[in-house]
């Protein structure tokens, strides 16, 4: 059971060490995606050419001026209202992090070891937030966009967001990078719809939701942007031995010893025949501290070369235009409205909190209009709602302060569920009514359509696994990361119900063999003011043909249907009202179909389970704190940790042993940052939830 345990809490700290569902966050995509672009624009090697013939010149006649060469930055945060949204004080941190470390004002300069110290450089290279956008307009600097896209991230979100090359660097923050790295960007010579930095919300700054140790991914990747190159050469594999003899393995850079690349931080750490550098920016060590003189030569190089398309950034004319020049005397911006709500589907009578997310500016006086809710109006900064008539609700916000005033209106952001006109026990739908999704005789049948994407769940009498009917999602058309959702109907349980099962059919085929499309599914017992992930399927592991991949547009056959059937008693116990919600998750694939969901019921079981199952003490919690689990008989039970915002961090199904059984939290500790933590435990017969808090 120790060992178990053990496990389980190595388990529970991965995902806080920057794991992901699908693998290993790895520190740094560039080299990837820049192959990648290099397949599609050959010519990036003929620049890329010249570049490096100019650098070389540079570098062999130590040529060039000293000047401290200053680039104005604007910061892309990409987000869909989560911790994604980071604050713009975590930004400056992050700039701050940026100038100490190009500038070697880093406070752990002191700490290069000594075969290093002479080589440490001062690059001469700062970096500014704008203060003027590209129409001349006050900004801070700093742009925030809603877009599930966030959550798989890439080249997909910076067509609508870029500002020009010529006068900014653009660094898109995120919630997650689609490839799974922490952070990637393009080296010089790339065309203007890749050019710039991608880097996950969690690696920017040392405050809020980053940290100190990850913050020097931000540094990392502008040496990328600036032609750095890993020391060990143009890969995201270090530590292969072979890279020793390898001729091509290299940064072009005379003072970074040839090394394999080191991902821990051994200082004494010898690859190639001498000591590798491995307290540097470049390194994946994550114990950088330095950049060497001729790293700086080559970065500099980079800002002075044409091919590169970064010789304008520091130019006079370019720091003017952008505000960044010295001198420049900041005004106050006018604010730019936004908002969100805690939720966006409710059943009538719920409280609906109002979340205000203006930016650009600090807001002295808010405006909200409420239509057909209660109050219709308020001029708090964070005001709460309550419809009591079914609906779809718009929602307007006038964000003001003594520079200006700016409105938002998001129509149809409510949708407000009856309460008291519900489907019931057995619930069952075959897609066969043409009046889906909205029955015209029993507005009890009526399901919802949410998200974001252009094509949405629909009947299609293409294709069905019983009857002439079932619902799908046109994916081609869909953007990457777009979301359809379906809902159903609130669904009245009665007192005696016992266990609950939820049975769907499925088809799906891969459309090719790097096709990520997802189908997740979700359970709410609470109005939707929590969700619970019961199911998720993506790709490969999707597919209802046994792999078989659809090059061309697919139709199931009757047997490439996937029957799926699962317990969710734990969701219903209590519960009066549940609603289930399906998700589609484009990856512009093939066509998911959905058919045959019902939703079944069992009478209560006699076998009752202690009402002490668990504790949690001390909770808030401290190192010592510890969960308690008294089991009345050997038992399989799920595990699951969310967060506030219902994002499932980890999920385990353990067999517990009759009697007492105690899991100590101290490892998981220091990985939980600051803030509100949700524990469930859950048999077939009985389910616990703490609410965990560290303060």
């Amino acid at each position: 059971m120790q060992i178990f345990l053990r496990l389980l809490l190595l388990f529970l700290i991965i995902p806080m060490l920057g794991i992901i569902t699908f693998g290993k966050i790895s520190p740094c995509g560039t080299d990837y995606m820049d192959k990648k672009a290099i397949s599609e624009d050959p010519q990036i090697l003929e620049r890329r050419a010249k570049l490096e013939a100019f650098t070389q010149l540079k570098n062999l006649l130590k040529s060039g001026t000293n000047d401290v060469y200053v680039i104005p930055v604007v910061v892309h945060v990409i987000h869909n209202y989560g911790e994604e949204n980071i604050s713009n004080e975590q930004i400056v941190d992050a700039i701050a992090i940026l100038n100490e470390d190009f500038r070697k004002d880093n406070a752990d300069t002191s700490i290069i070891i000594p075969q290093f110290q002479s080589i440490a450089a001062d690059t001469r290279i700062e970096f500014r937030l704008a203060k003027l956008d590209p129409d001349g307009n006050c900004t801070d600097g700093i742009t925030r966009k809603a877009t599930t896209l966030t959550y798989s991230a890439g080249d997909n979100i910076k067509a609508d967001t870029r500002w020009t090359r010529k006068r900014y660097l653009n660094i898109w923050v995120v919630a997650n990078i689609a490839s799974g790295a922490a952070g990637y960007s393009y080296y010089p010579g790339v065309g203007a719809n890749k050019d710039g930095i991608v880097v996950k919300h969690d690696y920017v700054g040392s405050i809020g939701t980053g940290s100190l140790n990850r913050s020097r991914t931000l540094t990392h990747e502008v040496g990328h942007y600036l032609n750095l190159a890993h020391p060990w050469g143009s890969t995201n594999d270090p530590g292969i031995a072979s890279l020793c003899s390898d001729t091509m393995a290299t940064d072009n850079v005379e003072d970074t010893p040839k090394t394999i690349g080191n991902t821990t931080c051994n200082l004494n750490h010898v690859s190639c025949g001498s000591l590798d550098n491995v307290q540097n920016y470049m390194e994946y060590s994550y114990c950088a501290k330095m950049f060497t003189e001729g790293q700086k030569l080559r970065m500099r190089a980079a800002l002075e070369s044409h091919e590169s398309y970064r010789d304008e950034l520091w130019k006079e004319t370019t720091l003017i235009l952008t505000g960044t020049n010295d001198g420049y005397q900041a005004l106050p911006c006018s604010p730019i409205a936004d908002f969100s709500t805690d939720v966006q589907l409710a059943c009538v009578g719920t409280e609906i909190q109002l979340i205000e997310n203006s930016y650009n500016s600090v807001v002295g006086e808010w405006s909200w209009e409420f239509p057909g809710g209660i109050p219709s109006s308020s001029s708090d900064q964070f005001p709460s709602v309550v419809y009591n008539q079914p609906g779809v609700y718009s929602i307007s916000l006038i964000a003001k302060n003594q520079i200006g005033s700016d409105t938002l209106v998001r129509n149809q952001l409510v949708t407000i569920v009856p309460s008291d006109s519900l489907a019931s026990l057995p619930f069952y739908e075959g897609f066969e009514s043409y009046f889906f999704p909205m029955y015209q005789n029993s507005t009890v049948l009526n399901w919802l359509q949410r998200g974001d994407a252009t094509n949405m769940w629909e009947r299609s009498e293409l294709a069905s696994s019983n009857g002439i009917a079932s619902a799908r999602v046109l994916l081609k058309d869909n953007g990457r990361g777009d979301i359809s959702s379906l809902v159903t109907p609130p669904i009245q349980l009665s007192p005696n119900t016992g266990q609950v099962f939820l049975k769907f059919k499925y088809a799906y085929a891969q459309k090719e063999s790097e096709s990520e499309d997802e189908l997740n599914v979700h359970i709410t017992n609470d109005c939707g003011k929590y969700w619970n992930l019961r199911y998720t399927k993506s790709g490969y592991f999707l597919s209802s043909t046994a792999g078989v991949i659809y090059s061309e547009s697919f139709l199931p056959s009757a047997n490439e249907w996937k029957e799926v059937e699962k317990d969710i008693s734990v969701f219903t116990e209590d519960a009066e009202i549940i609603m289930i919600r399906f998700d589609c998750i484009s990856d512009r694939g093939n066509d998911i179909f959905l058919d045959d969901i019902e939703v079944v019921g069992l009478l209560n079981s006699s076998e009752q389970e202690d009402d002490n199952l668990a504790s949690l003490y001390p909770n808030p919690i401290t190192e010592d704190s510890k969960l308690r689990l008294n089991i009345q008989r050997n038992r399989e039970y799920i595990l699951k940790l969310l967060d506030i915002q219902g994002k499932l961090l980890f999920e385990k199904t353990m067999l517990f042993d009759k009697g007492e059984n105690e899991i100590a939290i101290q490892e998981l500790y220091p990985y939980l940052k600051h803030g509100i933590y949700m524990l469930n435990i859950q048999s077939t017969v009985h389910s616990a939830t703490f609410k965990v808090i560290k303060m």
